[in-house]
């Protein structure tokens, strides 16, 4: 049984918050589990209906496939390095950090592993299936000074993304993200240019370019000026253009569920083009802490994109 202490600041429903919190089992196979007696708040058995609060430890017994972390690619590279920074070119397939299932087979935990003396700062995020520069700190000034810059959006970012259909030649997307209701996936979002009656939306901003267009398929320099959760997914996919190899924003969501519920396998790749989302960040440009100038790094384009090009 593994034992986690909560992060709810108020009372909160458990089934709401495993969900929330451990996203590699829907919430159907949450409530199996609380109807099972799998789960445990403060040594008693979890009622299906049970209030939580950040002063309670909720113990999971968990079968040993699903306990058992996903594999990994974890063919990562420096890209540069000096006294303060320490920049990676991400490969696809892993995550920066723990979540979900995702434990132990991290980015940073394979990176602390090879270089325990070093003290890594993560500067910024990509999705596990994204792909590209990574920038780490070496020391809290540095991450200091580049955190602030990527708060201020001075920092300036490319992205590669293949999308399905022909792409317009040029398009800045001003607009929000708001909740996608249309759909079945309760995390996916969606664009709009109409500010939307709703709370929870986030102003977003991005100009893209297309660079070609073959075999049906658009491959495109994606520059976001700002930085939200799935923006450049959301907003090609809302504009008509779904991402090749998008479980989420693809040519069909139902993939994401399917996923979900049996893991992954080639059928599911033959749906929507390709086995991840066709998204890369190719290109960070920034001032160096250390010197003040500025510094330019690239990623080039991931083999398992090669052939889309």
């Amino acid at each position: 049984m593994a034992f986690y202490s909560t992060r709810c600041s108020r009372k909160a429903l458990l089934l709401d918050y495993l969900e929330e919190r451990f996203t590699y089992l829907p919430r159907n196979e949450w409530f199996k589990l609380l109807q099972s007696g799998a789960i445990e708040v403060n040594g008693f058995i979890a009622k299906q209906d049970q209030l939580i609060t950040d002063q309670d430890t909720i113990g999971i017994t968990l079968d040993e496939d699903l306990s058992r972390e996903p594999p990994i690619n974890d063919d990562w590279k420096i890209l540069y390095e000096d006294e303060s920074l320490f920049i990676v070119d991400k490969p696809p397939d892993i995550p920066i950090h723990p979540a979900g299932r995702y434990k132990n087979n991290t980015l940073l935990s394979l990176m602390e592993k090879t270089y325990p003396e070093i003290k890594f700062h993560t500067c910024h995020r990509l999705d596990r299936e994204t792909s590209g520069v990574v920038i780490f700190a070496k020391n809290e000034r540095a991450s200091s000074i580049i955190s602030k810059q990527f708060q201020k959006k001075s920092i300036y970012k490319e992205y590669l993304v293949w999308v399905l259909g022909d792409f317009p030649e040029r398009l800045h997307a001003k607009g929000y993200l708001v909740g996608d209701e249309t759909s079945q996936l309760r995390k996916k979002v969606s664009y709009t240019e109409t500010q939307p009656d709703s709370e929870k939306i986030s102003e977003v901003e991005t100009s893209f370019e297309k660079i070609n267009f073959k075999n049906g398929i658009s491959l495109i320099r994606a520059i976001p000026i700002t930085g939200k959760t799935h923006q450049i997914r959301a907003t090609c996919f809302s504009l008509g253009y779904p991402l090749l190899g998008d479980k989420m924003y693809g040519s069909d969501e139902t993939v994401f569920l399917d996923f979900i519920k049996a893991g992954w396998n080639e059928n599911l790749a033959k749906k929507i083009g390709h086995h991840r989302q066709a998204l890369h960040c190719s290109k960070i440009s920034f001032v160096h802490p250390d010197t003040g100038l500025d510094f330019e790094i690239i990623s080039p384009i991931p083999h398992d994109l090669l052939m889309f090009r």
